[in-house]
């Protein structure tokens, strides 16, 4: 087994052994773990790992399109969603990221579950990476 895959393991793992939110993964130690909700949670994990997250693997509860496109901006190789939206597999897949998936869904609903998610509503017709980081970055306080 290589060490992508066992990293990816590693992640998977720590996230519901936990019961954790999100984890991060290189060279089998643990980068980032957290319990936060939304966006924000990798938001900080990028800005306080910065490059160190290139090549590694994540493992995240909820991965839509905006979380896809930030993992894709830092580096991340591997991602594995609890759920997954079609839009963030499908940006995914154009990326030539592996990923999987424990369930795969349309879309992220908002936490009322009576509409879609606002963060996968804003990020569908964002494709760079970059161009989501500024914006969801810039957005701070609405990324609960």
């Amino acid at each position: 087994m290589n060490e992508d895959n066992k990293d990816s393991e590693l992640a998977v793992k720590l996230l519901k052994w936990e019961n954790l939110s999100l984890v991060i993964v290189k060279d089998g130690e643990y980068l980032y773990r957290g319990r936060g909700m939304g966006l924000r949670e990798l938001l900080d994990a990028i800005r306080s790992s910065g490059e160190n997250l290139k090549g590694a693997s994540c493992a995240d509860k909820i991965v839509g399109k905006a979380a896809a496109l930030l993992m894709v901006y830092a580096g991340i190789t591997h991602i594995h969603g609890e759920v997954m939206s079609n839009a963030a597999e499908e940006f995914l897949m154009s990326q030539g990221i592996k990923h999987t998936a424990a369930l795969k869904v349309p879309h992220i609903r908002n936490r009322a579950g009576n509409d879609m998610c606002p963060m996968e509503k804003r990020s569908i017709t964002i494709e760079s990476p970059e161009e989501a980081f500024r914006i969801f970055s810039a957005m701070g306080g609405a990324l609960h």
